[in-house]
């Protein structure tokens, strides 16, 4: 039966992803409620996690249980969700420095802000790009990226810096555009 839902699931059958929705999903929403300590929250990854299931779904391991995999993307899901999330702090922290009132932030939508962020990032130069997401998203420190990426760790810090400066003027202006539509 194993196999039956995983070849099954590859030849796009819907009834075989309802009977996997059913029967896993009140086990994930479980999992990301004790993970995240909320309701919504874990709805929303629980939702994301079937919805990556099914667009990954040619691409499913006959060799393991549909449930080891959805699991997988569940896990990597949260990782991925956490990352975005300290992403977002460290963009907070950063953007505190502006001149920018309590209740504008508060306007934001944060899924929107952390898309915004997203896409300034993608748009920093390729080497600052990297160097900021090694920083930042895996921790490493400025000594390890110059390793690494086989460059100076003053180029690291320069890179760091650079990132941060081009990022607080992006989001300033998004945030001063956000605003104004309010």
């Amino acid at each position: 039966m194993v196999l039956e839902l995983v070849i099954a699931l590859k030849n796009d059958d819907k009834r075989a992803f309802e009977k996997v929705y059913y029967t896993n999903y009140e086990k994930l929403y479980n999992y990301y409620k004790a993970k995240t300590g909320s309701e919504f929250i874990g709805e929303e990854l629980a939702q994301e996690a079937f919805i990556k299931l099914w667009v990954y779904r040619k691409t499913l391991s006959e060799e393991h249980s549909i449930e080891t995999q959805l699991f997988r993307i569940a896990k990597t899901i949260f990782i991925d969700t956490l990352k975005k999330r300290k992403l977002e702090i460290v963009y907070m922290d950063e953007i505190g420095n502006l001149d920018i009132s309590d209740e504008a932030i508060n306007q934001l939508d944060s899924k929107e802000f952390a898309r915004q962020v997203d896409t300034h990032i993608d748009n920093l130069p390729p080497i600052r790009k990297k160097v900021f997401k090694l920083s930042r998203l895996e921790g490493l420190s400025h000594n390890e990226i110059a390793k690494l990426l086989s460059i100076s760790p003053k180029s690291v810090n320069n890179h760091i810096t650079k990132a941060i400066k081009q990022l607080k003027e992006m989001i300033g202006i998004v945030i001063t555009i956000i605003i104004s539509i309010f």
